[in-house]
């Protein structure tokens, strides 16, 4: 609550109270005035009783340059439980899930479903899925796989006939073979030596024939000497000689045609016609080795047919099967309405009439006896967080119990993003919880649950609220409040925080008042903070790479009474010849101070007049900060280490704000 407001009613009832007793008497009546003053006195004592025990508390503290109640903060010593606070989903740790095993990119539709909570039985129909078209295509599919039946019976009757001709084939093929070599054993073993002998004795008849014509044609011619016969027996005779003699040539001669051309010319052609059916033989075998290959492989194209017709008749028997889902096991029956990563859908999933595709989670029979909470951490935590780790539940269901469990599992990679925030990353995250099975049966699947996750527990450090750290390039700051209720900046050094608390590593002592939300409440000093800050960096990146002072130490502590001060180092004064430095930048973002905005906008010096603690119209180097000491030597261009108004005009620029940013002003009455 913001101080003005707090401040408001004790100040409304003493205006009252003063416009009450400033009435004339005549115009008050009696019974008027006193529930008037009973009034009064009812709101100005619990005010007043607030102000006593807030100003004892020491929680807040007014302001003595402005009239505003500022809430402060005690840095204290004790025990610091860093904790990770997430939302997420109770679930059951052994859950089994029941799917959509019906193939097919349109999906099926939900006919008929138990409804959602319901307990089921082992074997008792929990879905129903519509199979209709599944149906039409099991007739049509047992149609095909009877004409593949048919095919196959004919390939198979096809190859065996095949077989049988084969063998005839080569039967036949061998028969003529042996016929041809038996027909050139019976030529050159049988009828060859039978022509042969032939011939001979044909030569030795028309030897012997012409041997008796010659001894008859001389006895003939004895006998004509003689006169005992005429001159045409003895020619008679003489043709008889020389007829056996041109019978016996013609014998010899067949004899030699018979032996030098006849018998080679048939033991050629028997030879041929051999080594003939020897040839045909070997492709009768391969014509018959091919068309038993051609009818094998058309079998096993049928068989394959056959087999993959049956394949696909089973297919679609399972399918049909699938349209009716039936619980494995008992359990209570949850609708799987949830998205991957543990999101909720924006509308329900599972109903009857709505279309599932293959795989699509349907049904989920949770074991209520182990019971986990999955939450999903940013990936800013998540380096926090180790199995193991103990872990507290509060479900929004029973805000009176608290369970209690560890880190089971979490993700190596994180959740898929969805628009709008497709940057987002966050690591789902088990929680096993580890209480008795009595607790967890008040558990349901579903239920929205806390998780507190117990990052680390750290005794006796100082710690302070996170609220009164402000951070500005990559520095924290707090504002403590002394004894004159003063505001003193302080660099702090921060530790490991949880959601309230932040460990004090150096920059504030136990016992320090810190202002909580410096921001809000010290608008100025935060600006003031951030004009330090611009310039340090200015006049850092200003400078060469190598000359470029290397990061601060950590802060020291905070100083004590009786320490010595040391005395703030002077900058060495600027060569005469050195060139004059670059205006340095100040980016003007004050708080309101009364002046119009394009004054604070244009005017270089609203800095200057808070540095100016003295009102001497100078800067010495005490004055400054320590973030802006560096900038000293810069500004500094006379060498009297003092930055006076025309040095700081000079060496400083402002840069407005975005027009967005700058308070419109009023618009003026016509």
């Amino acid at each position: 609550m913001g101080s003005t407001e707090q401040s408001r009613p004790v100040a409304n009832c003493r205006d009252a109270q003063a416009k009450g007793a400033a009435a004339p008497p005549s115009a008050r009546a009696p019974r008027r005035g006193a529930v008037a003053q009973l009034l009064v006195v009812a709101l100005i004592l619990p005010v007043a009783a607030l102000g006593t025990m807030l100003a004892w508390s020491g929680k807040f503290t007014f302001s003595k340059k402005r009239d505003v109640v500022i809430e402060t903060g005690v840095v204290k010593r004790g025990m610091l439980e860093v904790k990770v606070t997430e939302r997420g989903n109770v679930d059951s740790a052994n859950n089994l899930t029941l799917r959509s095993q019906v193939e097919g990119g349109l999906g099926t539709t939900i006919l008929k479903i138990v409804d959602e909570g319901a307990i089921v039985k082992p074997g008792q129909v929990v879905v129903e899925l519509d199979s209709a078209k599944l149906r039409e295509e099991l007739l049509a599919q047992q149609i095909r796989l009877d004409a593949a039946v048919a095919a196959l019976k004919n390939a198979e009757a096809d190859c065996h006939i095949q077989q049988m001709q084969n063998e005839s084939d080569v039967a036949a093929a061998e028969l003529k073979l042996h016929l041809a070599r038996l027909d050139l054993i019976k030529y050159s073993e049988g009828d060859y030596t039978q022509e042969l002998r032939i011939v001979a004795g044909e030569i030795k008849i028309a030897a012997e024939y012409m041997v008796r014509a010659t001894e008859r044609w001389g006895l003939t011619a004895q006998l004509l000497r003689k006169g005992y016969t005429t001159t045409k027996m003895l020619d008679a005779d003489r043709v008889a000689m020389a007829k056996a003699k041109i019978d016996l040539s013609a014998v010899r001669e067949k004899q030699h045609v018979l032996e030098g051309y006849t018998h080679k010319r048939q033991i050629a052609e028997l030879e041929a016609n051999v080594a003939f059916h020897e040839r045909e033989i070997g492709r009768v075998r391969l014509r018959c080795e091919a068309m038993l290959t051609q009818r094998d492989r058309s079998l096993l194209s049928r068989k394959r047919t056959h087999l993959l017709e049956n394949e696909r008749l089973k297919k679609i028997q399972s399918q049909v099967a699938a349209c009716t889902i039936r619980s494995p096991r008992e359990g209570m029956v949850v609708f799987a309405n949830m998205l991957d990563g543990g999101r909720s859908a924006p509308t329900p999933l599972i109903y009857e009439g709505a279309t599932v595709r293959e795989r699509q989670p349907l049904i989920q029979l949770p074991d209520l006896t182990r019971m986990q909470v999955n939450a999903r951490v940013h990936e800013s935590k998540i380096a926090m967080l180790e199995k193991g780790q103990e872990v507290t539940v509060q479900v929004d269901a029973l805000k009176d119990e608290v369970f209690h469990g560890v880190i089971d599992q979490v993700a190596l990679v994180p959740n898929s993003a969805s628009w709008p925030n497709v940057n987002l990353k966050e690591y789902m995250t088990s929680i096993r919880l580890t209480d008795d099975i009595a607790r967890l049966s008040a558990l349901k699947p579903g239920m929205t649950a806390e998780v507190e996750i117990l990052v680390d527990r750290l005794d006796a450090v100082v710690q302070a609220p996170i609220q009164a750290c402000v951070e500005r390039g990559g520095r924290y700051f707090a504002w403590v409040v002394d004894e004159e209720s003063e505001y003193k900046r302080h660099e702090i050094r921060l530790g490991r925080s949880n959601e309230t608390e932040t460990e004090i590593l150096d920059g504030l002592a136990e016992g320090d008042a810190v202002v909580l939300n410096p921001r809000g409440v010290l608008p100025e000093q935060v600006t003031l903070l951030e004009q330090e800050i611009a310039l340090v960096d200015e006049s850092i990146w200003a400078q060469p790479a190598a000359a470029r002072p290397r990061p601060a130490d950590p802060a020291p502590a905070r100083p004590r009474e009786g320490d010595v001060k040391p005395k703030a180092e002077e900058p060495p004064p600027r060569s005469p010849g050195a060139p004059e430095p670059a205006p340095i930048l100040i980016v003007a973002s004050l708080p309101e101070t009364g002046k119009p905005q394009s004054q604070i906008v244009n005017d270089p010096m609203a800095v200057f007049d808070r540095l100016d603690q003295n009102h001497d119209s100078k800067v010495s180097a005490a004055e400054l900060p320590d973030p802006m000491k560096p900038v000293m030597e810069r500004l500094d261009t006379n060498g009297d280490h003092m930055i006076d108004k025309e040095e700081w005009k000079k060496g400083t620029c402002t840069v407005p704000p975005p027009r967005s940013e700058l308070p419109r002003e009023p618009a003026k009455s016509p």
